[in-house]
C-alpha cells in the first residue's frame, strides 16, 4: 500500500542494472532531495499539498505570496515549488511534518512521472510525424521530403484545423505512467527507476504515485495522514 506520493526531483542520467538472471536492465536515476511542506488546502473535492525543493534562492526572486509561505515556515526560499492535488481523502490533512524524504516505502511500487520533454525544435513532416516523403525519382524536384498535399480544390477549400505539418517539435509537458521504482538509495537521494522519462538531464521531474494502481488513503509520502 503505497499511498499518496508527490515529490519533485531533478534528472540526473541514464544508467543500467543487472536481473538475477543476468540481463542488462536500462535505469534512470533521479535526485529527490528533501521537499518541504509549505503549504496545505482542502476544498470539496479535493487535497492540495504544495511542496518546495533545491533550496538557495534569492527571496527577490520569489513571488510576495511565496515568501510568505516560507517566513511562515521558517525555511529558506527553495529553487522549486508544485502544488500536488489529489482527490479528496481526508476532512483532516494535518501534517506535522515538515519534510519527506524518499524511503523503502517507494520500493517495488509503480509511479508517475512528469517532465520537459527535449526540445528538437522546428522540423519537417517526415522527422516530426514519420511521413514517408515523396518519390525519389519520377519528376520529382527538390521536394523529397515535402509535405504533399495538405488541402483540397473543392469541399470547404481549406486546410483542416489539426492538419500534421511541420512545427515545433518536443518541449512538451510529457507524463509517463507506471514506471516502476528498480532501488531506493536514501544516503545519496537517489532514486532508481525502470526505463527512460522524458526530459534532458538536469531537467526538474515530478513524481506521484501510478493514478491506475491502488493508493491507500491514509499515507502521504509514506506518513500516516490525521
Amino acid at each position: 500500500m503505497q499511498g499518496y506520493i508527490a515529490f519533485i526531483g531533478k534528472k540526473l542520467g541514464m544508467s543500467q542494472v543487472y536481473s538475477k538472471d543476468g540481463k542488462a536492465v536500462p535505469v534512470t536515476l533521479i535526485e529527490v532531495p528533501n521537499n518541504i511542506l509549505i503549504d496545505t488546502k482542502t476544498t470539496a473535492k479535493k487535497n492540495s499539498f504544495t511542496l518546495s525543493s533545491f533550496e538557495d534562492l534569492k527571496k527577490k526572486k520569489h513571488k510576495k505570496t511565496q515568501t510568505k509561505l516560507f517566513e511562515k515556515r521558517e525555511v529558506k526560499p527553495q529553487r522549486k515549488i508544485k502544488t500536488f492535488s489529489f482527490t479528496k481523502f481526508s476532512d483532516d490533512t494535518s501534517l506535522e511534518e515538515k519534510e519527506f524524504s524518499i524511503g523503502d516505502f517507494l520500493k517495488d511500487n509503480v509511479l508517475d512521472i512528469r517532465s520537459v520533454s527535449k526540445g528538437k525544435g522546428f522540423q519537417g513532416g517526415m522527422k516530426k510525424w514519420g511521413f514517408g516523403g515523396l518519390n525519389a525519382s519520377h519528376g520529382v524536384s527538390l521536394t523529397h521530403r515535402s509535405l504533399g498535399s495538405t488541402g483540397n480544390r473543392r469541399r470547404s477549400g481549406k486546410v483542416f484545423k489539426g492538419k500534421k505539418m511541420a512545427g515545433q517539435m518536443g518541449f512538451k509537458n510529457v507524463a509517463v505512467q507506471n514506471v516502476k521504482v528498480i532501488d531506493v538509495k536514501e544516503e545519496q537521494k537517489i532514486l532508481v527507476v525502470s526505463g527512460s522519462i522524458p526530459g534532458a538531464e538536469n531537467s526538474t521531474v515530478y513524481i506521484t504515485n501510478a493514478i491506475k494502481g491502488f493508493a491507500n488513503k491514509a499515507f502521504f509520502n509514506g506518513v500516516k495522514l490525521g
